[in-house]
């Protein structure tokens, strides 16, 4: 087999379906193998997956064991060459396959090679070529948001997240799991996702660890994945806002340092929430907040200090 794709699904049947018929009109000449690990949907995803597509092989869990577990299931019985990690909520454009493979075959020392995503307005998501989670980029732009001030914003979100030309070919310190093509040889010596993570992580470690090994994060244009970015995640934004502060710190851990790992915690707990709340007790006051969605938003800032993981079966 050349290429087996690998994709975790959770009550995302309207996506899912779309995705794999993407697959199957890009594979050309490839022998191609796709296998979809059902986390329990509820919504019809596994009888839509045997009727429509019988030759896809699927994994129907009882239960949801989350992302990182989900794709190791798959990865164990892929007999590809190659493994195309792929999120449900997302469209293979034509030629996206070969030119993974490619990136590969010219070059031995790419590890992972990642497409261009395209959001749904043709706008660029960032994080396909980007940097490493680092304490910086958690202060800078995503506490204090310093990337959204005129003039220097720019500059400080290039430097800290994304300082790639996202419309050039080139090697970059990671890119994402919602769409990342890798060797079956080099994710078996990595041992696949380490699936501690509740909720990203999995996929900067990923990274990382190809980074270890000598070998390359590349991100290529000539590639393009469309991701609507509204699957499984969106269906449970409180516990993946929760669940994503916590496998951030574990990311810090593992693969930074526990000093890293202390200061994005405080970061969080002692400049991110107090600035939350307080900017959501301000529009509450002045009537730009509904009672219901600042009780949702006080029930997260609550479950934030608690710090503590929340089931993905909830």
């Amino acid at each position: 087999m050349d290429i087996s794709v690998v994709i975790v699904s959770w009550n995302v049947k309207h996506l899912l379906g779309p995705c794999i018929q993407s697959l199957l009109d890009d594979a050309g000449n490839y022998s191609l193998e796709i296998i979809v690990v059902d986390n329990n949907s509820n919504d019809g995803t596994v009888e839509m997956v045997q009727k429509q597509f019988p030759s896809v092989i699927l994994i129907a869990n009882k239960d949801n064991p989350g992302f990182a577990k989900g794709n190791n299931q798959g990865f164990k019985i892929a007999t590809g060459k190659y493994i195309f990690i792929l999120n449900p909520d997302t469209i293979v454009k034509s030629g996206t396959l070969h030119t993974l493979v490619n990136s590969f075959e010219n070059d031995p020392e790419v590890g992972i090679a990642g497409p261009k995503l395209l959001l749904p307005d043709s706008s660029i998501q960032q994080d396909c070529a980007r940097r490493l989670q680092n304490v910086g980029m958690t202060l800078f732009c995503e506490t204090l948001f310093l990337n959204k001030l005129p003039i220097i914003g720019r500059a400080i979100e290039k430097h800290y997240s994304f300082p790639y030309d996202h419309s050039k070919a080139q090697y970059v310190e990671a890119v994402t799991g919602c769409a990342a093509m890798i060797k079956k040889e080099t994710l078996e010596k990595i041992g696949g996702f380490y699936e501690g993570y509740l909720h990203c992580g999995e996929d900067l470690e990923l990274s990382n660890s190809v980074n270890k090994m000598g070998l390359h994060n590349y991100y290529t244009p000539y590639a393009t994945v469309v991701h609507y970015n509204k699957g499984s995640s969106s269906q449970a934004s409180i516990r993946i806002s929760i669940n994503s502060l916590i496998s951030n710190e574990l990311f810090f851990k593992r693969c930074k340092s526990s000093f890293s790992a202390f200061l994005y915690k405080s970061i969080i707990l002692y400049i991110q929430m107090p600035m939350f709340i307080s900017f959501n007790f301000i529009r509450k006051v002045i009537g730009m907040l509904s009672k219901d969605e600042y009780i949702r938003r006080k029930m997260m800032f609550k479950a934030i200090c608690e710090w503590k993981p929340i089931s993905s079966n909830k």
